[in-house]
């Protein structure tokens, strides 16, 4: 999952051997819906899903108490609530 559907896709197929079953999902893992269609998408596909990685991050210049609490939200949301799904 990544918020560059192409980008994804491109760095999905890169090195990877064509036997490879790869299946990309464009969205935003702070984002509950896109995790959950991510989710469904995954296993329409493979069946099930048996491990999901958090390898999401974002990051920000200046300190915590220079962000606002849109700001703060956004950057915590990737990996506080990304990894959480029903």
């Amino acid at each position: 999952m990544g918020r560059d559907g192409e980008k994804l896709a491109r760095r999905a197929a890169a090195g990877l051997p064509k036997s490879a079953d790869v299946l990309t999902v464009a969205g935003d893992v702070g984002s509950e819906a896109d995790v959950e269609r991510a989710v469904a998408a995954t296993v329409e596909r493979f069946g099930r899903l048996d491990l999901a990685v958090n390898a999401a991050g974002t990051g920000s210049f200046g300190g915590v108490a220079d962000q606002s609490l849109e700001s703060w939200s956004s950057r915590s949301a990737p990996t506080s609530t990304g990894p959480c799904w029903r």
